[in-house]
């Protein structure tokens, strides 16, 4: 793709692909939806007829479908649980990640987290022109 040599016009051609794109997305994610939709009526029926017969695998002429089971946590109380990490010192069981909202908040108010670098993800947003620059 050959660019263009002025920058209002490498601008307006950057929005232009860029809503060019969203309205594909738009478009196949709508059908992906769609498509995810159904797949999950299936499984819904699936996973009922395996509760139905106490199952947890079956087969068919192409496919094999295996019931899998994994623990989801829903905190109630998240003091307790702090506390608990607290005494036991078990901080794996927190993700490993700073809250970005409340990261950037703290930046912008000049507060400095001790061991946190900050890296600046640099990213172009367009709109549409309204005449004034």
């Amino acid at each position: 793709m050959k660019l263009p040599k002025k920058l209002g016009d490498l601008i307006d051609l950057g929005r232009e692909l860029e809503q060019e794109r969203l309205a594909y997305q738009k478009d196949v994610e709508a059908k992906i939806a769609e498509m995810k939709a159904k797949e999950k009526i299936v499984d819904d029926a699936v996973l009922a007829a395996f509760e139905k017969s106490d199952m947890s695998k079956g087969s068919g002429s192409e496919a094999t479908a295996t019931l899998n089971k994994n623990p989801v946590p829903s905190v109630k109380d998240w003091t307790k649980v702090y506390e608990y990490i607290q005494k036991t010192g078990e901080f794996d069981l927190l993700e490993k990640r700073m809250g970005k909202l409340a990261y950037k908040e703290r930046i912008e108010h000049g507060v400095r987290i001790p061991g946190v670098e900050t890296f600046w993800n640099k990213t172009i947003s367009y709109s549409k022109f309204n005449g004034k620059a």
